[in-house]
C-alpha cells in the first residue's frame, strides 16, 4: 500500500518540474506518457498473458502506471490552476 501512495505522489510531482515552462502542453506530456504506458501494459497483459505468478506482476505494474497517470493528471490540473491564477493577478 505505501508503494502505491509513493507512485501516486511521484506522478503528482512530475508536472511541477515544468512549472517555469510557458507552454501548457508540456505539463501534460508526463500524464500522456503514463496513460500510454498503462494502455500498452493492459493490452500486453490482456492479449499476451504471462504464466502463473508473472501475470500478477503485470497487473501490479499496470496498477502502478495507472496511479502515476492519475497523479500526473491531477498535478497538471493543479499546475494549470496555479499558473492561471498568477497570470491573471
Amino acid at each position: 500500500m505505501p508503494i502505491m501512495i509513493l507512485m501516486f505522489l511521484i506522478g503528482l510531482g512530475i508536472p511541477f518540474i515544468f512549472y517555469k515552462v510557458e507552454s501548457n502542453i508540456v505539463k501534460w506530456i508526463p500524464a500522456g506518457i503514463f496513460v500510454l504506458g498503462a494502455i500498452f501494459m493492459f493490452i500486453k497483459a490482456r492479449f499476451f498473458p504471462a504464466p502463473e505468478m508473472a501475470a500478477l506482476g503485470e497487473v501490479i505494474y499496470f496498477i502502478f502506471l495507472v496511479l502515476a497517470a492519475i497523479g500526473s493528471i491531477i498535478g497538471a490540473v493543479i499546475l494549470m490552476f496555479i499558473q492561471n491564477k498568477t497570470v491573471s493577478h
